[in-house]
């Protein structure tokens, strides 16, 4: 049996077609080598550091998105790399890399630059084989604006990590991956968390999610447990050390039946008053209850833009 839950405020893939492509130059270090088109290999021993860095001229106020196939070579390549996001200040994120070759994404606004610099990055302290393939660089439009946000909702195209979701904290690594069960609401993969009883809540952030400013989304998904009884989803804009302006918590009851949740969450508008607005990200997190041993096993993500 399915249910379906909405939650009350306490406090499918992205459609490339409208999509414009913009030319960008790119630049290797620590060993990455161009293998063909738009396409990039490195084998890193850990001596030194690593990167590709994409480097593009933007239009001012513009919304664009980088792209490309991720994999590692099976039992010997990193994890994770990380993202270095410059434009005119320095953010920085990172990226679940699978074995097998999985759709990746990063989307940024570009606010008043002109230019950016995005580096894929390994530090010197990683080891393995990864592969950047199909690299690209577009420029969003409005009805790229309003598709589902987190492009691998359904976790078909990935295996065993996600891309749209990162560990809060590497302890939290070895409780998140991608399983496979004839017996999920939909297609043959989930997420799964598991959760320890009495220590630290398993916790999950999205990657940054582009947003329009005072724009009302609709967040939702299916969950299904073995053991836990609640988790509490949390939509913010990512402060990166500054002070949290935005924040709305949404508590779940989760049951042993696959159940639909779903809450919206409007965003502010007004970029005097919330300066982390600048940037249009916002964030999905998810907390496990720690209060029992169990796991959770989630599907069918979608954050979009109400009409």
């Amino acid at each position: 049996m399915k249910k379906q839950m909405t939650a009350l405020v306490l406090g499918a893939a992205l459609s490339l077609s409208a999509a414009t492509n913009v030319p960008f130059e790119t630049v290797m270090n620590g060993g990455w080598k161009q293998v063909g088109p738009n396409t990039f290999e490195v084998k890193n021993k850990g001596l030194w550091h690593a990167s590709v860095v994409l480097k593009a001229g933007l239009k001012p106020g513009c919304y664009y998105r980088v792209s490309w196939n991720a994999s590692s070579r099976k039992g010997q390549g990193v994890t994770s790399y990380g993202l270095i996001l410059k434009l005119g200040e320095t953010l920085f994120s990172g990226v679940n890399i699978p074995e097998e070759s999985s759709p990746r994404a990063f989307c940024f606004y570009s606010g008043k630059a002109d230019k950016t610099e995005l580096s894929f990055f390994f530090s010197k302290n990683c080891s393995g084989d990864s592969k950047i393939a199909n690299l690209k660089l577009e420029e969003l439009d409005d009805a790229d604006m309003h598709e589902n946000l987190l492009i691998n909702g359904d976790f078909e195209a990935d295996n065993l990590v996600p891309g749209d979701w990162l560990v809060r904290s590497k302890e939290f690594a070895p409780y998140m991956k991608i399983v496979e069960n004839a017996g999920f609401v939909n297609g043959a993969k989930s997420l799964e968390l598991t959760q320890k009883k009495d220590v630290p809540a398993t916790a999950i952030e999205s990657v940054p999610l582009q947003i329009l400013p005072g724009k009302t989304y609709s967040l939702s998904f299916w969950a299904k447990a073995e053991g836990l009884d609640k988790m509490t989803v949390v939509i913010d804009m990512p402060s990166y050390g500054k002070k949290q302006e935005f924040q709305k918590f949404y508590p779940f009851a989760l049951s042993g039946e696959w159940t639909k949740f779903t809450c919206k969450v409007t965003f502010p508008s007004d970029e005097a008053q919330f300066s982390l607005l600048a940037r249009r990200r916002a964030r999905v997190n998810i907390f496990c209850d720690n209060h029992n041993d169990g796991r959770v096993l989630l599907d069918q993500f979608e954050f979009k833009a109400d009409e």
